[in-house]
């Protein structure tokens, strides 16, 4: 009878691993995340029609990875929806990548350019539009960016646990029954193959600006309701610009315009003369 009990769980045991077994190669195969890139075949999981469920950072990781691209844009919502990088300022310098991020910060465009510059071995000019509002400790990481390539947090441990379990078991299928259905994924609706923003606003861009500014900008903690200027983003920034150096990379950069208005709110909330130390500061690690 014990016997009988040992060869059942053994049974039951390597029935077990199968079925996980099963699991992460059929997870590994569709790859509905796009971690892997390895197979592509249409029809069967090459739209990722479940991915814009993780969210802007984890799309942006996986485009980069598509092309090898000569020149990327840094920056914040002003980039990623202002800069195109298909204009014909970029054709003499070759395939280039908008990875500008909304709401971002210095510490995710420094993470970031580390994953650059990891796999893109041939990258010559860096495009970087430099925020007052990335340069403040309120903007923190959020789940989307630790759950993306782009996080230093995210292993190959990460990546392979996620790999064995249900849930993307789940978001496989869901892929392979969209693909069959010739439907295209969401996010070509967001951003185009090269990063830059397809946007409608709900309102004209002068009515929405006003909106944003009067319920957004004097309130919100991560704008300058509880702006908090950090030194240590402004390391961040210098290592960004020393790690471009040593590549030979070029950088250009320039401060985003913002309206008269917006200086003003600036002004009202205490926040100028941070604002013109920023600048030097800027100026200082430049020269």
């Amino acid at each position: 009878m014990f016997s009988f009990h040992i060869t059942y769980l053994k049974f039951f045991l390597v029935l077990l691993t199968g079925l996980i077994l099963s699991v992460a190669a059929f997870n590994w195969a569709v790859d509905p995340y796009g971690k892997y890139q390895i197979i592509k075949i249409a029809g069967f999981n090459l739209e990722k029609t479940q991915v814009e469920i993780i969210g802007l950072r984890t799309l942006k990781a996986i485009g980069l990875l598509n092309a090898d691209y000569r020149a990327v844009i840094l920056g914040s919502s002003r980039a990623h929806n202002g800069i195109n990088p298909n204009h014909a300022v970029f054709k003499s310098i070759g395939l280039t990548y908008n990875v500008s991020l909304n709401g971002t910060n210095i510490y995710e465009l420094e993470e970031i350019f580390t994953f650059i510059l990891k796999h893109h071995h041939n990258l010559q000019e860096v495009v970087f539009s430099l925020d007052f509002l990335t340069f403040s400790t309120r903007r923190t990481v959020g789940p989307d960016f630790e759950q993306s390539l782009f996080s230093d947090n995210y292993s190959v441990w990460t990546k392979l646990s996620h790999t064995f379990s249900l849930d993307e078991g789940y978001y496989s299928i869901q892929t392979i029954l969209d693909n069959v259905a010739r439907k295209r994924a969401a996010y070509h609706g967001i951003i185009t193959e090269q990063g830059f923003a397809k946007r409608k606003f709900p309102l004209p861009h002068s009515q929405l600006f006003v909106k944003v500014l009067s319920k957004r900008f004097f309130v919100n903690k991560y704008t300058y309701a509880a702006f908090c200027y950090s030194q240590d983003r402004l390391q961040r920034f210098q290592r960004i610009l020393a790690k471009a150096r040593q590549r030979g990379i070029l950088v250009r950069l320039f401060i985003s315009p913002i309206h008269a208005w917006q200086q003003e709110a600036i002004r009202i909330m205490g926040l100028y003369p941070t604002f013109e130390q920023w600048k030097r500061d800027l100026t200082t690690i430049l020269a």
